[in-house]
């Protein structure tokens, strides 16, 4: 219907004319039509073209400027300009509109519902299409004729049945029963199999109902342009859309933030490995940074943590970070051990059954058998080397061991990698939420000795949590009666309770971990209560932390009473810079802050004063223009922070080493958390250092000249390369600052290159999207079923119900 000189322009979403110019042009085509009878269809026209070319602009803007020009690169790199555009030219970009501060609360902004509707019908449902699977019932066909072994006692059976056939009536036709037998125990040990199988994946299928994502706030424009606040489904988001995200929840798409409260965190640590939350801001970012670097951005399936944010969705579904990394993952696929095994195994049957079978026709011709006789006696010896009992010897024991494995809570969806499991010879583990718990903890306070001011003293006390029962001791507990105090009041994390009875804790991670560790001290979380609802502790100002004080206010009691007391927490040397302490103290307090930073520690001070005579308004947003005085605080302690290890984890890597099994820690997170951590762990021990080079940790930096330039190595590598690899993979233990991709090349090259140059039977266990290539890489992906992203689960064998390590060594 359209002129020429507009068809190519429109044609597979590549509109060179904006569409600011179309209504021009197709005026200007459509006057020529006759009036009268064809206005209607006049209108159909216009309301068809117009409906296209939004959506081929939309297609356009979204492919050509927010993704890569190559098409096929665009399908498994991440690549978004987002960050980099102002607001306004975002607005543009995505056809939507947002208020001109950002927050979005009032006035007509987001997506009209047309417009939405068109959007959806071109980029579909915002979730992650998922692995093609199988239907049962072809994999239970290929479960029962599949499989160069099932291939080869199929054959037995049809060479009976042929010879019965071609010798009815005959006594060598005798034997009925044992090609019935025979087929009858290749199908029955088939649905065995199968039926085990579908029980995995049915049990994988209702962990993954049970996380169903709630309802998103997201705000609309009718078709006349009224605001229309809405409950929308995850499903139902599409680009364009305004939404607005709160502490503890999970992002629903690809987002640029437009606003956010300040100090705004997001939890990345199933995309990164990184096991401290990352701040947020609205600003416009460089387009020279990496999407995963810009501050702007959050990501699908992120968390977030602390604050709230006004954001706009610039990808959904498989074109967000989390589904390239899926599509990445669905075609690779490693041959398990037992696989490998049976496949030689025949082999070497077929070849020995061929041989004797020949000989005893040789035999039976040199003593004048009959025709008969000699293809019943040869046919004989060649299905008595065949054993027809291996199969389901090997499923039942297997099934066996798959169904033990689930009382101790391990999901075998593939009942051969337990054969597998107990072959391997490398075990790769990522760390956040594997290893450790995935959740800050603190771990240590430091306090003065005695109730002197530091000024005068020479020494603090280190109160640690104990190795074997993790908490506090309790000779210990009257030292931190007022580091406790304060943590509690100086806080921004809440408590409540959950339909289950449980207590749900919400806020920054670092005041969940201080507030929940001085609740321990105190006396539970119910003391938190009593504590911070104490008319003298009532809260009556405050400063939030923001990232340029690095610090956080708090001013408790009754202004009306003449004195209040003001908590100061934050990083230490802008809380000392603020204290009464002299040089002696300070060095004492940094040598302190020194030894839990080289434990990976995260540490934060603490420090109160009073004050008397408060202004009757208190105002202020730093340490310079408060109306009250900000110097002279006392320092009261030190909090140390970590992601500590699981319990258990460090038993079972000893049993794993004991075992023959090298256990290697694979993360995103910073070296000097890695390490530490490593070391804790029993992973880390030992000289690794090989002529100049030390490789017990080795850093993504050091990745990046050694990957292999085909995405796999092959016997082409630089012989710099092999000899590298060859000494990573001999005594490396940790790798950190890692990309998914270098994960997935590290396994490779255990494989590759490890075991003497034989190559590793490796293992991989994760939770995060960033290790969802390495397991799938692997010959054994074990994944965490609690808090392992569906991703994750997805590319892995074995899913770890309980999220515990130890599991797959006992």
């Amino acid at each position: 219907l359209l002129p020429p000189r507009l068809r190519p322009k429109l044609s597979g979403g590549r509109a060179s004319l904006s569409t600011a110019m179309l209504p021009l042009e197709l005026e200007r085509h459509t006057s020529r039509l006759h009036c009268g009878c064809f206005q209607l269809g006049y209108r159909r026209f216009q309301d068809s073209v117009a409906g296209v070319a939004r959506r081929a602009e939309i297609s356009r803007q979204h492919r050509q400027r927010f993704q890569s020009q190559d098409a096929v690169e665009a399908d498994r790199v991440y690549k978004t300009s987002a960050h980099s555009y102002p607001s306004a030219k975002l607005a543009a970009m995505l056809k939507t509109t947002f208020s001109d501060d950002g927050r979005c609360k009032q006035g007509e902004v987001g997506l009209k519902e047309d417009q939405a509707r068109a959007v959806f019908e071109m980029f579909g449902p915002n979730r992650i299409t998922p692995p093609a699977k199988e239907n049962r019932w072809a994999k239970l066909l290929r479960m029962i004729f599949g499989g160069i072994f099932n291939v080869l006692l199929w054959m037995c059976v049809l060479a009976m049945v042929a010879l019965l056939t071609l010798f009815q009536g005959s006594s060598e036709s005798d034997d009925k029963l044992t090609p019935i037998l025979l087929s009858v125990i290749l199908i029955a040990t088939a649905v065995l199999q199968w039926y085990t199988e579908m029980l995995a994946e049915d049990a994988m299928e209702a962990m993954q109902r049970m996380q169903g994502d709630k309802p998103v706030p997201t705000v609309r424009r009718s078709s006349v342009g009224f605001r229309v606040d809405m409950q929308l489904d995850v499903v139902n988001l599409v680009p364009g859309d305004v939404i607005f995200l709160e502490s503890g929840d999970r992002v629903p798409a690809d987002v640029r933030i437009l606003h956010c409260t300040d100090g705004m965190q997001v939890d990345n640590s199933a995309l990164t490995g990184e096991s401290m939350p990352e701040t947020r801001v609205a600003n416009t970012e460089s387009d020279v940074l990496p999407p995963t670097e810009a501050r702007n951005l959050a990501f699908f399936g992120t968390t977030v943590q602390k604050g709230s944010a006004t954001c706009v969705v610039h990808a959904t579904g498989d074109n967000t970070f989390l589904g390239k990394v899926a599509q990445s993952i669905a075609a690779s696929h490693v041959r398990s051990t037992l696989e490998v095994q049976v496949e030689h195994f025949v082999h070497f049957i077929a070849v020995v059954a061929v041989v004797a079978g020949l000989i005893s026709l040789v035999a039976n011709v040199a003593r004048h058998a009959t025709f008969g006789q000699t293809i019943h006696y040869s046919a004989a010896t060649l299905f008595s080397q065949v054993p027809e009992g291996l199969l389901p010897t090997v499923t039942i024991t297997l099934m066996l061991a798959s169904k033990e494995m689930v009382k101790r809570k391990v999901l075998v969806r593939k009942i051969d990698a337990v054969e597998t499991l107990g072959c391997i010879s490398v075990l790769c583990s990522d760390k956040t939420g594997t290893l450790t718990k995935g959740e800050m903890t603190t771990q240590d306070f430091v306090v003065p000795v005695g109730a002197a001011p530091i000024a005068k003293m020479s020494d603090l006390v280190v109160v640690s949590r104990e190795q074997g029962s993790a908490s506090f001791p309790q000779e210990r507990i009257g030292l931190c009666e007022q580091i406790v105090l304060c943590g509690m009041l100086n806080n921004g994390a809440q408590v409540r309770q959950g339909d289950g009875g449980e207590q749900l804790w919400t806020g920054s991670p670092t005041d969940v971990a201080i507030s929940k560790a001085c609740a321990e001290v105190y006396g539970g979380e119910h003391s938190l209560e009593y504590i911070t609802k104490s008319p003298q502790n009532n809260k009556v100002w405050e400063i939030p932390f923001n990232s340029e004080n690095k610090w956080m206010l708090t001013v408790h009691g009754q202004i009306a009473s003449g004195e209040v007391r003001a908590i100061l927490k934050g990083a230490p040397d802008r809380v000392l810079s603020l204290c009464t302490v002299d040089d002696k103290a300070r060095t004492v307090i940094e040598g302190h802050m020194k030894n839990l930073m080289t434990d990976a520690r995260r540490v934060l001070a603490i420090a109160q004063r009073s004050i008397t005579a408060p202004p009757p308004k208190l105002q202020g947003t730093n340490a310079s223009d408060c109306n009250f005085p900000m110097r002279d605080f006392d320092f009261v302690g030190l909090y140390g922070i970590d992601d500590p290890p699981k319990e258990g984890v460090d038993t079972a890597v000893v049993k794993a080493i004991n075992a023959g099994v090298k256990v290697v820690m694979v993360t995103g997170d910073h070296p000097n958390t890695a390490r530490a951590i490593a070391k804790r762990v029993n992973i880390l021990g030992g000289d690794s250092v090989v002529g100049d080079e030390d490789f017990a940790v080795i850093t993504g930096d050091q990745l990046h000249g050694r990957m292999p330039k085909a995405g796999n190595f092959t016997d082409d590598e630089p012989c710099a390369n092999v000899t590298w690899w060859t000494k990573a993979v001999t005594h490396a233990r940790v790798f950190a600052r890692v990309s998914p991709i270098h994960k997935q090349v590290i396994v490779q090259a255990y494989q590759r290159y490890g075991y003497g140059g034989l190559g590793d039977i490796c293992a991989m266990t994760g939770d995060g999207v960033n290790d969802a290539p390495a397991l799938k890489q692997a010959e054994v992906g074990l994944a965490m079923g609690i808090r392992g992203t569906d991703v994750a689960k997805d590319a892995a064998d074995i899913v770890l119900q309980n999220d515990n390590f130890a599991s797959i060594i006992d």
